[in-house]
Protein backbone atom coordinates (compact mmCIF):
# COMPACT_ATOMS: atom_id res chain seq x y z
CA UNK A 1 0.00 0.00 0.00
CA UNK A 2 1.26 3.46 -0.91
CA UNK A 3 0.73 6.23 1.65
CA UNK A 4 0.57 9.84 0.39
CA UNK A 5 2.26 12.11 2.95
CA UNK A 6 2.36 15.90 2.97
CA UNK A 7 6.03 16.83 3.52
CA UNK A 8 7.42 20.36 3.89
CA UNK A 9 10.66 21.44 2.24
CA UNK A 10 13.04 22.70 4.97
CA UNK A 11 14.50 25.28 2.56
CA UNK A 12 11.48 26.99 0.96
CA UNK A 13 8.59 25.63 3.01
CA UNK A 14 6.71 24.27 0.00
CA UNK A 15 4.42 21.31 0.66
CA UNK A 16 4.82 18.25 -1.51
CA UNK A 17 2.98 14.96 -1.62
CA UNK A 18 5.37 12.04 -1.20
CA UNK A 19 4.03 8.53 -1.68
CA UNK A 20 5.78 6.03 0.58
CA UNK A 21 5.35 2.29 0.99
CA UNK A 22 3.51 1.19 4.12
CA UNK A 23 6.22 -1.31 5.08
CA UNK A 24 9.17 0.92 4.21
CA UNK A 25 8.28 4.60 4.57
CA UNK A 26 11.24 6.52 3.15
CA UNK A 27 11.01 10.26 3.79
CA UNK A 28 13.66 11.22 1.21
CA UNK A 29 12.36 13.67 -1.39
CA UNK A 30 13.45 16.39 -3.79
CA UNK A 31 11.45 19.61 -3.62
CA UNK A 32 9.66 20.33 -6.89
CA UNK A 33 9.86 24.06 -6.22
CA UNK A 34 13.46 24.76 -5.19
CA UNK A 35 15.18 21.47 -6.02
CA UNK A 36 16.56 20.76 -2.54
CA UNK A 37 16.89 17.07 -1.69
CA UNK A 38 15.94 16.23 1.89
CA UNK A 39 16.41 13.06 3.88
CA UNK A 40 14.35 11.85 6.81
CA UNK A 41 14.09 8.89 9.16
CA UNK A 42 10.71 7.52 10.10
CA UNK A 43 9.76 8.03 13.75
CA UNK A 44 8.92 5.01 15.87
CA UNK A 45 5.52 6.65 16.34
CA UNK A 46 4.80 6.17 12.62
CA UNK A 47 3.11 2.84 13.13
CA UNK A 48 0.92 1.17 10.50
CA UNK A 49 -2.14 2.74 12.12
CA UNK A 50 -0.68 6.24 11.89
CA UNK A 51 0.33 5.79 8.24
CA UNK A 52 -3.08 4.45 7.24
CA UNK A 53 -4.66 7.37 9.07
CA UNK A 54 -2.54 9.67 6.89
CA UNK A 55 -4.05 7.99 3.83
CA UNK A 56 -7.50 8.56 5.32
CA UNK A 57 -6.68 12.28 5.64
CA UNK A 58 -5.55 12.34 2.00
CA UNK A 59 -8.85 10.82 0.87
CA UNK A 60 -10.74 13.31 3.03
CA UNK A 61 -8.92 16.51 2.12
CA UNK A 62 -7.34 15.88 -1.29
CA UNK A 63 -9.30 13.18 -3.13
CA UNK A 64 -12.66 14.09 -1.54
CA UNK A 65 -13.52 10.39 -1.42
CA UNK A 66 -15.44 10.52 1.85
CA UNK A 67 -16.49 6.88 1.95
CA UNK A 68 -12.90 5.72 1.48
CA UNK A 69 -11.76 8.15 4.17
CA UNK A 70 -14.19 6.50 6.60
CA UNK A 71 -13.06 2.98 5.69
CA UNK A 72 -9.40 3.92 6.16
CA UNK A 73 -10.01 5.77 9.44
CA UNK A 74 -11.58 2.65 10.94
CA UNK A 75 -8.80 0.48 9.51
CA UNK A 76 -6.18 2.76 11.07
CA UNK A 77 -7.67 2.50 14.55
CA UNK A 78 -8.13 -1.26 14.21
CA UNK A 79 -4.51 -1.67 13.04
CA UNK A 80 -3.20 0.34 15.98
CA UNK A 81 -5.12 -1.87 18.42
CA UNK A 82 -3.75 -5.05 16.81
CA UNK A 83 -0.20 -3.68 16.65
CA UNK A 84 -0.16 -2.79 20.34
CA UNK A 85 -1.67 -6.14 21.34
CA UNK A 86 1.00 -8.08 19.43
CA UNK A 87 3.77 -5.77 20.66
CA UNK A 88 2.98 -6.31 24.33
CA UNK A 89 2.28 -10.03 23.94
CA UNK A 90 5.76 -10.28 22.42
CA UNK A 91 7.19 -8.38 25.37
CA UNK A 92 5.44 -10.64 27.88
CA UNK A 93 6.67 -13.76 26.07
CA UNK A 94 10.26 -12.56 25.94
CA UNK A 95 10.10 -11.48 29.58
CA UNK A 96 8.99 -15.00 30.47
CA UNK A 97 11.77 -16.52 28.30
CA UNK A 98 9.27 -18.11 25.93
CA UNK A 99 9.00 -17.83 22.16
CA UNK A 100 6.49 -15.26 20.83
CA UNK A 101 3.64 -17.01 19.00
CA UNK A 102 2.29 -14.65 16.37
CA UNK A 103 -0.16 -17.24 15.05
CA UNK A 104 -1.76 -17.44 18.48
CA UNK A 105 -2.00 -13.64 18.63
CA UNK A 106 -4.01 -13.59 15.40
CA UNK A 107 -6.40 -16.21 16.73
CA UNK A 108 -6.77 -14.29 19.99
CA UNK A 109 -7.52 -11.06 18.16
CA UNK A 110 -10.14 -12.75 15.99
CA UNK A 111 -11.77 -14.34 19.03
CA UNK A 112 -12.36 -10.90 20.57
CA UNK A 113 -15.37 -10.49 18.31
CA UNK A 114 -16.89 -7.02 18.26
CA UNK A 115 -14.60 -4.01 18.12
CA UNK A 116 -16.02 -2.77 21.44
CA UNK A 117 -14.65 -5.94 23.07
CA UNK A 118 -11.34 -5.60 21.25
CA UNK A 119 -10.89 -2.05 22.50
CA UNK A 120 -11.70 -3.09 26.05
CA UNK A 121 -9.38 -6.12 26.05
CA UNK A 122 -6.42 -4.49 24.29
CA UNK A 123 -6.46 -1.38 26.45
CA UNK A 124 -6.46 -3.49 29.60
CA UNK A 125 -3.17 -4.97 28.42
CA UNK A 126 -1.82 -1.43 28.19
CA UNK A 127 -3.32 -0.43 31.54
CA UNK A 128 -5.27 -2.68 33.95
CA UNK A 129 -7.80 0.15 34.34
CA UNK A 130 -8.72 -0.02 30.66
CA UNK A 131 -9.47 2.92 28.43
CA UNK A 132 -12.47 4.18 30.40
CA UNK A 133 -10.68 4.72 33.70
CA UNK A 134 -7.41 5.74 32.05
CA UNK A 135 -9.20 8.62 30.33
CA UNK A 136 -11.19 9.51 33.43
CA UNK A 137 -7.95 9.80 35.42
CA UNK A 138 -6.08 11.87 32.82
CA UNK A 139 -6.21 15.13 30.89
CA UNK A 140 -7.98 13.27 28.08
CA UNK A 141 -11.13 13.65 30.15
CA UNK A 142 -11.30 17.40 29.48
CA UNK A 143 -10.32 16.96 25.83
CA UNK A 144 -13.25 14.62 25.26
CA UNK A 145 -15.78 16.56 27.34
CA UNK A 146 -14.97 19.84 25.60
CA UNK A 147 -14.34 18.74 22.02
CA UNK A 148 -16.10 15.44 21.29
CA UNK A 149 -19.86 15.53 21.91
CA UNK A 150 -20.28 12.09 20.31
CA UNK A 151 -18.06 10.47 22.96
CA UNK A 152 -19.05 9.91 26.57
CA UNK A 153 -16.98 9.06 29.61
CA UNK A 154 -17.75 5.54 30.75
CA UNK A 155 -18.81 4.29 27.30
CA UNK A 156 -15.81 5.20 25.13
CA UNK A 157 -15.26 1.73 23.66
CA UNK A 158 -18.88 1.59 22.56
CA UNK A 159 -18.79 5.15 21.26
CA UNK A 160 -15.68 4.48 19.17
CA UNK A 161 -17.48 1.48 17.73
CA UNK A 162 -20.57 3.50 16.83
CA UNK A 163 -18.84 6.60 15.44
CA UNK A 164 -15.93 5.00 13.57
CA UNK A 165 -16.75 1.36 12.82
CA UNK A 166 -20.49 1.40 12.22
CA UNK A 167 -20.16 3.94 9.36
CA UNK A 168 -17.38 1.73 7.94
CA UNK A 169 -19.68 -1.29 8.18
CA UNK A 170 -22.48 0.51 6.31
CA UNK A 171 -20.08 1.06 3.44
CA UNK A 172 -18.57 -2.43 3.33
CA UNK A 173 -21.60 -4.49 4.35
CA UNK A 174 -24.47 -2.52 2.83
CA UNK A 175 -22.81 -0.68 -0.03
CA UNK A 176 -23.88 2.69 1.39
CA UNK A 177 -21.58 5.17 -0.37
CA UNK A 178 -23.54 8.35 0.32
CA UNK A 179 -21.48 9.78 3.18
CA UNK A 180 -20.73 13.49 3.32
CA UNK A 181 -17.56 15.36 4.16
CA UNK A 182 -18.98 15.99 7.63
CA UNK A 183 -19.47 12.25 8.14
CA UNK A 184 -15.92 11.49 7.02
CA UNK A 185 -14.35 14.29 9.05
CA UNK A 186 -16.13 13.01 12.15
CA UNK A 187 -14.87 9.45 11.65
CA UNK A 188 -11.35 10.66 10.89
CA UNK A 189 -11.17 13.00 13.89
CA UNK A 190 -12.45 10.41 16.35
CA UNK A 191 -10.17 7.68 14.96
CA UNK A 192 -7.23 10.08 15.26
CA UNK A 193 -8.18 10.78 18.87
CA UNK A 194 -8.41 7.05 19.57
CA UNK A 195 -4.92 6.45 18.20
CA UNK A 196 -3.52 9.34 20.25
CA UNK A 197 -5.06 7.90 23.43
CA UNK A 198 -3.69 4.44 22.62
CA UNK A 199 -0.22 5.87 22.11
CA UNK A 200 -0.46 7.66 25.45
CA UNK A 201 -1.46 4.41 27.13
CA UNK A 202 1.43 2.63 25.40
CA UNK A 203 3.83 5.33 26.58
CA UNK A 204 2.58 4.97 30.15
CA UNK A 205 3.13 1.21 30.10
CA UNK A 206 6.62 1.63 28.61
CA UNK A 207 7.42 4.01 31.42
CA UNK A 208 6.06 1.57 34.00
CA UNK A 209 8.37 -1.20 32.77
CA UNK A 210 11.35 1.13 32.21
CA UNK A 211 11.28 0.93 28.42
CA UNK A 212 11.10 4.69 27.80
Amino acid sequence: MKIPLQLKCPRCGALQTQRVHLNNPSFDFTCEKCGKTSYGVSSLDNTVGVLILAKSWHELEIEKDYDMAIVLAATALDCELSFLYCKWKDFEALNANTDPKEKDYEEELRSMGKIVDKIAKVTKILDPRGIEQFVADSSWKDVICKGFPSLHLGSLANDFQETVFWPRNKILHQGDVSHTREDAAKSYTIAELGIRILKDMDKARRKAVDLV
